[in-house]
């Protein structure tokens, strides 16, 4: 299980591939850089033959702009060999897919993210900021945290937790079984259950209205 935290403006889904340069290339530690945009591989017995990794496993990554970390992927066990050859080829969707394959977690930045879930059931938090999160396949766990979010569960029996009356969800009929939790804490309000959810439920702590659809 993968766990992939945002520190700074993340958008998953255009995940950052560029040509660089190795510039660190150790056992336990690759390096790539490209002026100021640096992405660092951790790991174990990394050997290489002819400029190329011939052996290892990666365990954790993080990349950086300008000094700053935008986000972290710690918790995974990965063929060194197979990651360097998706950045080889530049193959980003590639690459993501085969991080994320498991039931893994995605915790966003204090501003505005787009967080993409992949196979596997995931929780995807987007914490603060005004997010976009797409569960994709799996049962998962949807939390857009503090802000206005806009979430899509997909397919699989996803959780929703709504915390604030303009949060958005997307859910297609067909898609599984799916439950909303309102945690709206502002009194006296009232949530309307979107189209194509089945349940929901208040686990907010003051007095509030919750409307169903036509299902």
């Amino acid at each position: 299980m993968a766990i992939a935290t945002a520190y700074n403006p993340s958008v998953m889904s255009s995940s950052q591939v560029w040509y660089g340069h190795v510039t660190v290339a150790t056992s336990s530690h690759i390096q790539v850089s490209s002026g100021d945009l640096v992405q660092n591989y951790y790991g174990s017995g990394f050997t290489y033959a002819y400029n190329q990794v011939i052996g290892g496993t990666v365990t954790s990554t993080n990349y950086y702009e300008f000094g700053k970390k935008i986000y972290a992927i710690t918790g995974g066990s990965y063929s060194a060999v197979t990651v360097a050859n998706y950045v080889t080829n530049g193959n980003a969707s590639g690459l993501i897919s085969y991080l994320f394959q498991g039931d893994d977690t995605f915790n966003g930045s204090a501003y505005n993210d787009t967080l993409n879930g992949y196979t596997g059931n995931d929780l995807l938090k987007g914490n603060a900021g005004d997010d976009k999160i797409d569960g994709g396949a799996g049962n998962d766990t949807l939390d857009g945290g503090i802000g206005n979010d806009n979430l899509t569960g997909g397919t699989g029996d996803d959780i929703y937790v709504v915390d604030s009356s303009a949060d958005s969800i997307t859910e297609v009929s067909g898609e599984g079984t799916d439950l909303v939790k309102v945690a709206i804490a502002t009194a006296n309000g009232t949530y309307t259950l979107g189209d194509n959810l089945e349940n929901a439920t208040l686990t907010n702590t003051v007095a509030f209205n919750l409307t169903g659809n036509a299902l």
